[in-house]
């Protein structure tokens, strides 16, 4: 892929797409890229040095370590890690290509030099993050909302079905027939 041609899909991303050409040329032309295949491990869950990975152009599964199986597929203009750039942690996912691509890969030495030059782009990357954290909490709060209110279980509009009672005691009611 081109330098233009990745600079382009950066500016379609949550966690850079607020910086100007100039901040996204370099970060394309310093950051690492990697071209994958189908099936190929781009990363490591723990692998250091702290990273992100832009993904600027494929699908991507990525998975954590508790699961058997992807959490999720991603494709061009995602970005995973980006929390590792500020936080020095390593990344809790492993990346695996579900098809052929290529990847812009961020590391936190390099964004660090780069926050020296333009320390811009911490501050876009922290309005980013602080987005998607509003975000992140509104949909927690509703899932909250919709788990705390009362529901019956095994009832509906003409009461209890057959199997067990509010209290959890077996149900030997049976429907009235009209």
């Amino acid at each position: 892929m081109s330098l233009s041609a990745a600079v382009s899909v950066l500016h379609r991303t949550t966690a850079f797409g607020g910086l100007g050409d100039d901040r996204l040329n370099v970060l394309a032309f310093s950051g690492e890229r990697m071209q994958f295949s189908s099936g190929e491990q781009i990363l490591e869950a723990g692998s250091e040095p702290p990273r992100c990975v832009v993904v600027l152009e494929g699908r991507v599964q990525v998975q954590s370590d508790a699961a058997n199986e992807a959490d999720c597929i991603v494709g061009d203009g995602a970005t995973i890690g980006e929390i590792a750039l500020i936080t020095n942690q390593p990344l809790n996912v492993t990346l695996t290509g579900e098809s052929s691509g290529e990847v812009l890969i961020i590391t936190r030495p390099l964004f660090e030099r780069m926050v020296e030059d333009f320390p811009d782009i911490a501050v876009a990357l922290r309005d980013s993050m602080r987005n998607r954290l509003g975000e992140t909490l509104g949909q927690l709060q509703s899932l909250q909302k919709s788990l705390s209110e009362p529901r019956e279980i095994g009832s509906d509009q003409n009461g209890p079905k057959r199997g067990r009672d509010r209290k959890g005691a077996p149900n030997r009611e049976r429907r009235r027939q009209r």
